[in-house]
This record gives C-alpha cells, sequence and structure tokens, in this order.
C-alpha cells in the first residue's frame, strides 16, 4: 500500500485498546499488522502493550495477544 493511503493508521492512536476489543476493530487492527510495514505498526503495538492483562480477559482482545 502506497504511504499517502495509510494516513488513517494515525487515527487509530489513542484508541487502540478500543479498537482491539470491539468485534470488528480488532480485525482492522489484525490485517493492519499483517499488512503493514514496521514503522507504521510499532506505535499500535506500543499501546496495545500497555493494555496486555485487560486484553487477555476480553473476548476479542485476546484475538490481539495470540
Amino acid at each position: 500500500m502506497v504511504p499517502e493511503r495509510l494516513t488513517f493508521v494515525g487515527s487509530f492512536k489513542g484508541y487502540v485498546y478500543e479498537l482491539a476489543t470491539h468485534p470488528y476493530g480488532c480485525r482492522v487492527l489484525q490485517r493492519c499488522f499483517e499488512h503493514l510495514q514496521e514503522d507504521h505498526i510499532r506505535p499500535l503495538m506500543d499501546e496495545l502493550h500497555k493494555h496486555v492483562t485487560q486484553l487477555m480477559q476480553d473476548q476479542f482482545g485476546v484475538r490481539m495477544i495470540l
């Protein structure tokens, strides 16, 4: 994907936990982790790491841990 089309990823900042625990948001994050380059997903991963315990207890968030 061309970098000009990745501006939406920046809008996830501050909302990664909410996305990770949402039935559709977790799928969006999964696809980002699968297809985007390291420099785009690193901020998302850093934010997720702050919530590992809560994500393990959430039915949708656990998908982010696996």
